[in-house]
Formats: structure tokens, C-alpha cells, sequence
């Protein structure tokens, strides 16, 4: 990682209101991404966890992709939005945008989104795809 981009991220996670945990799950023999050791390395009110199998995404082949959430420290399960491998990029700022918001007890939608799904009769999944670049 870059020097200026690891003081970017650096800065960012100082800002976190709560320790929180980033949860690697369902691919427990994958090996820490280097981009998420340094992100690790930079706040040390940041923990891993591993989640299990059960928690992975049911469309993806079992144990091959390594499912990215986070929670607040105490909790004993990832919460919210998941990430298949870990994110870079721009997608690495909408994770730590994601996990000061979740340390903060605020949410990143639109008023008009969060009006939405409070409309909802049942559970939903939503799924958002991208890739680099």
C-alpha cells in the first residue's frame, strides 16, 4: 500500500467511535489479504474474526470465496453489508465509510431508502455486484 494512501486510511479509522471487528467468513484456510493485515496494523481498535460456513453467502461454491462483514467488537456475529473478497480500491473506502458508520450507530443510506425499506413487509436480500476498475 502506498504511503499516502495508508495515511488516508489511517486518519479515517482514526475517527472510529467504537472498537469493531471485521469478520472473515466461510473460507477459514484462506490467508489474510495483505490489504486487510494493513488495515489491521492501523487501528488497534480493530479486531479479525472468523465467521462460519453457515454465514457465507448460499450462492457462492462452499469455501472458496472468503466472505468480508463487521460488527461492533462485542457482537458475536457479522452484520450488514458483506463483501466477497476483500475490497480495494474505492471499494476499500466504502468498507471503512461503512464501518465508521456502523461504530457511530449511523446508517449511509438516503432518507428516501431508509423510508423504503421501512415499507417492507418480509426480508430481503439485495445483492449489488462490481468490479475493479
Amino acid at each position: 500500500m502506498i504511503e499516502a494512501r495508508r495515511r488516508m486510511l489511517s486518519a479515517a479509522l482514526s475517527e472510529l467511535a467504537r472498537p469493531a471487528a471485521i469478520w472473515m467468513i466461510g473460507a477459514a484456510q484462506a490467508a489474510v489479504p495483505s490489504d486487510l493485515a494493513e488495515l489491521l496494523s492501523l487501528q488497534p481498535r480493530l479486531s479479525l474474526r472468523e465467521g462460519a460456513q453457515k454465514d457465507a453467502d448460499p450462492l457462492l461454491p462452499a469455501g472458496r470465496y472468503p466472505v468480508y462483514g463487521m460488527s461492533l467488537a462485542q457482537e458475536p456475529a457479522a452484520r450488514g453489508n458483506r463483501f466477497v473478497g476483500f475490497p480495494t480500491g474505492f471499494s476499500l473506502d466504502a468498507f471503512v465509510d461503512e464501518l465508521l458508520a456502523l461504530t457511530r450507530g449511523a446508517s449511509l443510506s438516503s432518507p428516501l431508502a431508509r423510508e423504503t425499506l421501512r415499507r417492507l413487509q418480509g426480508r430481503v436480500r439485495v445483492r449489488v455486484y462490481t468490479s475493479p476498475g
